[in-house]
């Protein structure tokens, strides 16, 4: 069982990743890690610079901050310190560090293969292959636009996971210049999985991994249940699309143009609500496709939720019965009753009055296939009715 209640030490590491010290939750004011489904985690601290342990984070060789969350290590690389300074003068000064998930994809672009065939590097797989084809060709064991070994492009120590297992729905995608990061997030999404990179304490290693996410859907998260509390929930339709049309290929009235809609009905009416993408550079009808299904989900009608797990919850425990990337239910008595994606999840530890407190924020919302799943409810429906 995962401790919650007890706010995690933090350990600095320098370049070559070797720990140069560690920040316990006595010493710092606040640290925040925020999980994504389908991009990077990012992280933020603040320490008082008059903190011994502080003058390390702004030594030159501080490169990373790493904790371990009570299943596996989280790491980010420093990329932002800042220093505000309170009404009590020096004795005020707070130091701000910042960043992102360790190996961080912003900053590979698709460089592997630009240079040979069509330009492009394309392939088509389940979404797991194709995530692992990219960050192998420009990250882990890099190529140069020609197809050659370029080891300078490498990220260090960032390794894939063990096995590819083929998770995912099948895409299609052809890649050239973008980030590594883009294409990580069009296809994760269009793919229907999520990804992370979880920090090896004992290799010290960046792993890249699969988020596969389960039907957890016998998890109820519901105050009265003692597993939640200060349930957020959020309808919103403004700014959603339905129908996709995405341009491929060709000019003028001989242009290959792909209509994308979930669902086996096209939709119609008040309901139709349409975009269009362009993807002039696509060369099949699967690559259209892709890119269709990632707008739609992008774009979808969305129901978000927001909820803090309850420190003292008997049942249903976040990384125990449920994590990131799974389908719960949550239950808003009397207002509706949703069957809902766990998308982001916030790690915080706050100093209070009584010393740090540690809060984990859940942030979950549907997707297109998942909007037939919620049921509303009649403010009048009877207790026994929601069970």
């Amino acid at each position: 069982m995962v401790d919650y209640t007890r706010p995690p030490t933090l350990k600095v590491f320098d370049k070559n990743l070797v720990k140069q010290t560690e920040i316990s939750a006595e010493i710092y004011d606040y640290f925040a890690f925020q999980r994504e489904l389908r991009s990077h985690g990012t992280f933020v601290m603040h320490i008082n610079a008059n903190q011994p342990k502080a003058q390390y984070l702004l030594d030159s060789n501080a490169f990373l901050v790493e904790y371990y969350d009570g299943v596996v290590g989280r790491a980010g690389i420093i990329e932002s310190i800042e220093c505000s300074i309170d009404d009590s003068g020096a004795a005020g000064q707070t130091l701000i560090v910042s960043g992102r998930e360790g190996g961080t994809f912003a900053e590979r672009i698709a460089l592997a293969n630009t240079k040979t065939g069509t330009g492009y590097d394309t392939i088509t797989g389940p979404a797991e292959t194709v995530m692992r084809h990219y960050v192998a060709n420009n990250c882990t064991s890099p190529l140069d636009a020609s197809g050659n070994s370029a080891p300078n492009r490498k990220i260090p120590e960032m390794v894939l996971e063990a096995t590819d297992q083929g998770r995912g729905q099948t895409v299609s995608y052809s890649a050239r210049l973008e980030t590594i990061l883009e294409i990580l997030e069009s296809v994760s999404a269009a793919g229907d999985i999520g990804w992370q990179v979880v920090f090896d304490r004992e290799n010290a290693d960046f792993v890249f991994s699969i988020i596969e996410g389960r039907d957890k859907t016998n998890v109820v998260l519901k105050p009265e249940y003692h597993t939640v509390e200060n349930l957020q929930y959020r309808d919103d339709r403004m700014n959603s699309k339905t129908f996709v049309y995405v341009g491929g290929s060709g000019e003028g009235a001989s242009r290959t143009i792909a209509s994308v809609y979930q669902g086996t009905t096209e939709p119609s009416g008040f309901d139709r609500r349409e975009l269009f993408v362009d993807l002039s550079n696509a060369t099949t009808q699967n690559e259209l496709t892709t890119a269709g299904v990632s707008e739609l989900i992008t774009r979808a009608p969305s129901i978000s939720i927001a909820a803090v797990a309850a420190s003292n919850a008997t049942r249903y425990e976040y990384q125990v019965d449920y994590d990131l990337g799974d389908f719960v239910t949550v239950d808003f008595t009397g207002i509706a009753t949703a069957q809902v994606r766990i998308v982001g999840v916030l790690d915080e530890t706050v100093r209070g009055d009584r010393g740090n407190v540690r809060k984990i924020t859940l942030n979950m919302g549907t997707e297109p296939a998942d909007i037939r799943r919620v049921i509303r409810r009649s403010a009048k429906a009877k207790p026994e009715e929601r069970r």
